[in-house]
């Protein structure tokens, strides 16, 4: 396991220094080191006027990183030597984007076009303009960096890049950027198309159509409901409701059922609330309606998103799909809690799941997803993290799959480091052979390893079982001691943990009641899945007296 613990994340997440914001081996400060830029920043005041210097006339300038010992090239390069290129949108996180990146550039060969998007270049403009002694500089650079907003910018963009470079796909680590990106995906392939017909050369269709279905949850149900190619089963009654009064008859309609009420954008169960009253809709509505949408700079949620609550065992399946051919590269299963302080879903388990352990459930999510979901949706490239519910019907026994909805970029935790050992590959490497196989490129260095998309199967399998433990915290107040720490360290399947820095001792602590507010990560990795068990059943017998506190004094 020496590999594991040297490639898994290291503390300190951030830095700080600004001349390494963009694109090296470090993500922004931010209060919440827990977070990847994928669900980061969760918002901003978009109310104030700095947000606007986005739309100033600036000139985009693509921001390229090349691979070792290739220089620097422009437009007016006269090299006849192809290069492959993949633009990155809002690759923070050193343990996805930034390692995506890395392995492009050193084991492909492989260019990186880095962009922000719109919402991002927002935030740091914004966060530029209240430091003191700013200069402008910083907020020029963003500027520049920002991802093209319409057609005209794009081609001006487009025809900056050295003109030897083949952009062969688009990948985006942010939840606020994906509409972005595949507005930007779009404006490539019909330039990439007119440059075909002027040459007469033919070139592959790298991206997704634009489609707000894959981001906006209720018209995602509605589509995957009713496209008669790809026929899905739905159970789940759903309403989007502009007024209060929408909402309380719809909740009246489905009683003695509870309720869901969420926005139709959001990530990490922002928003979300389980509604077993109608004075908590009543509250919930409060708090969504005409709240700022997320990803969005100026918009307010004018409609809020009311489901049916389905029971039933929820799984992720990530998946990395290549000109519509889709291949699993895991799947996991959830271990959500209410708790007795009233949060209704917290997650305390992420476990990986094998395609051949005779688990039917995981197997009907698996199928449900690469046969139906991303197909319904028409997504034909990129990564996907899928979370489906597998319902039993009290009626007839029978089972179904129920989407909950799909994501389409990576699983939002540091996966990679389990997966390899677990599964002996993992989705970001799948990623970058879906678009980059086979390689054309030595740089003379030890050759890095890479993966076969011919050789990579449909369906994992576990030569390790491993599960991702979410520490909970119990209390609340001033932290002044952590326990258990030795003894979860001794269990016979412990690789590796973190305790995040804001539940360290002196630190005041709020209890768990979402993902975002987790106390930290335990790996749990063994080859007998009953000691693996053995041992996560012991961890969270320790939770709830981990995290010892005293109150606030007045």
């Amino acid at each position: 396991l020496s590999h594991y613990l040297s490639s898994i994340r290291n503390q300190p997440h951030c830095n700080n220094d600004k001349s390494n914001r963009l694109w090296m081996m470090n993500i922004p400060q931010q209060d919440d080191t827990t977070t990847t830029v994928a669900d980061w920043p969760f918002s901003f005041d978009n109310t104030n006027n700095n947000t606007n210097n986005i739309n100033q006339q600036v000139e985009l300038i693509p921001q390229i990183q090349f691979p070792p010992n290739i220089e620097q090239q422009t437009q007016s390069t006269t090299t006849t030597t192809r290069m492959k290129g993949i633009v990155m949108v809002d690759i923070f996180s050193p343990f996805h984007g930034n390692y995506l990146s890395h392995q492009a550039r050193n084991a492909y060969g492989c260019a990186i076009v880095n962009v922000l998007s719109s919402y991002l270049c927002g935030y740091l403009v914004q966060e530029e303009a209240e430091e003191e002694n700013n200069t402008n500089d910083e907020t020029q650079r963003y500027l520049q960096a920002r991802i093209p907003l319409s057609k005209e910018e794009a081609y001006q963009w487009f025809s900056n890049l050295p003109s030897n470079l083949d952009i062969v796909g688009i990948h985006c680590e942010s939840d606020s950027g994906l509409e972005d990106s595949e507005k930007l995906g779009v404006w490539i392939h019909s330039f990439q198309q007119q440059q075909q017909r002027n040459n007469n050369k033919n070139m592959n269709n790298y991206y997704n159509t634009w489609n707000p279905a894959r981001r906006d949850k209720f018209q995602m149900i509605q589509q995957t409901t009713t496209n008669k190619n790809y026929p899905i089963i739905s159970t789940m009654k759903q309403c989007l409701c502009t007024t209060m009064e929408e909402a309380i008859h719809f909740y009246s309609s489905i009683q003695p059922c509870n309720v869901i009420l969420k926005p139709t954008r959001g990530v990490a169960s922002d928003g979300v609330h389980l509604c077993k009253t109608k004075e908590e809709l009543i509250v919930a509505f409060q708090k969504v309606h005409e709240s700022p949408v997320f990803g969005s700079i100026q918009k307010t949620n004018d409609a809020v998103l009311l489901q049916e609550y389905i029971g039933g065992t929820e799984y992720a399946v990530d998946v990395i799909s290549k000109g519509g051919q889709h291949k699993i590269a895991a799947i996991w299963k959830y271990d959500k809690r209410s708790t007795s302080w009233g949060a209704p879903f917290v997650y305390y388990a992420t476990q990986l799941i094998s395609s051949d352990n005779n688990d039917e459930e995981a197997e009907m999510a698996a199928n449900y997803v690469i046969h139906h979901v991303l197909n319904a949706l028409n997504v034909q490239w990129g990564m996907s993290h899928t979370e489906v519910k597998v319902v039993t019907e009290q009626m007839n026994n029978k089972r179904h799959c129920q989407l909950i909805e799909v994501n389409c970029r990576q699983h939002n935790t540091d996966f990679a480091p389990m997966a390899n050992i677990c599964i002996g590959y993992n989705a970001l490497d799948m990623l970058l052979a879906a678009y980059l196989d086979p390689p054309t490129y030595t740089s003379g260095e030890e050759e890095e390893e890479v993966l076969s998309w011919d050789d990579i199967p449909v369906y994992p399998t576990l030569r390790f079982q491993g599960t991702i433990v979410h520490l909970v915290c119990y209390s609340s107040g001033i932290v002044n001691e952590i326990q258990h720490m030795e003894t979860i360290q001794e269990l016979a399947s412990f690789v590796t943990m973190e305790i995040y820095p804001k539940f360290l001792p002196s630190s005041l602590v709020e209890k768990t009641i979402d993902i975002r507010s987790d106390a930290g990560w335990i790996h749990l990795i063994n080859s007998d899945e009953n000691q693996l068990q053995q041992d996560y059943d012991t961890i969270t017998s320790l939770m709830p007296t981990m995290f010892i506190t005293s109150e606030l004094e007045q």
